[in-house]
């Protein structure tokens, strides 16, 4: 069994808002999106890859099973092993701070870290955004601009 890590990322909130991906395959936006970093807020991700049984708990609690599966077939992107997944927030999920931003910006650098993979921040912002496309501007903190585009997650 490999060690445990940890990974934490701070939720957004999107300065301009949209409805609609472009291509929702590739969530690619219509338009530039403007997201600000909440750097008091954190969303703290432990993972441990190679487990006896794969566990999903999300502040203490079973995800409902939409949930569930996203975060299970974003890990099996990567690898086939069980794994224990555990993420907790120091604040209230869907009050319109990107929770999901937070949430796989935590699981893309756990997912690095566990598996050794090495990435970058780009590299790092490109996997987390094929969780939810904010979490890039997770992994970038302060400011950031994520540009419309047809080709982002390619």
């Amino acid at each position: 069994m490999l060690e445990k890590v940890i990974a934490k990322a701070h939720p957004v909130s999107g300065l301009v808002v949209f409805h609609g991906y472009r291509n929702p395959k590739l969530k690619t936006m219509p338009i530039d999106i403007i997201y600000l970093s909440m750097d008091s807020m954190v969303t703290e991700t432990e993972l441990e890859i190679g487990a006896d049984l794969t566990e999903i708990l999300i502040n203490d609690t079973q995800p409902d099973t939409r949930t569930t599966k996203r975060i299970n077939d974003y890990v099996r992107q990567f690898t086939e092993e069980d794994f224990r997944f555990r993420s907790w927030n120091n604040f209230d999920m869907a009050v319109g701070l990107a929770s999901s931003a937070s949430g796989y910006a935590a699981l893309a650098g756990a997912v690095n870290k566990a598996l050794g993979l090495g990435y970058d921040n780009l590299d790092l912002s490109r996997l987390a955004s094929k969780g939810a496309i904010s979490a890039a501007s997770s992994i970038a903190g302060g400011l950031s601009i994520i540009m419309a585009s047809e080709v982002y997650n390619n």
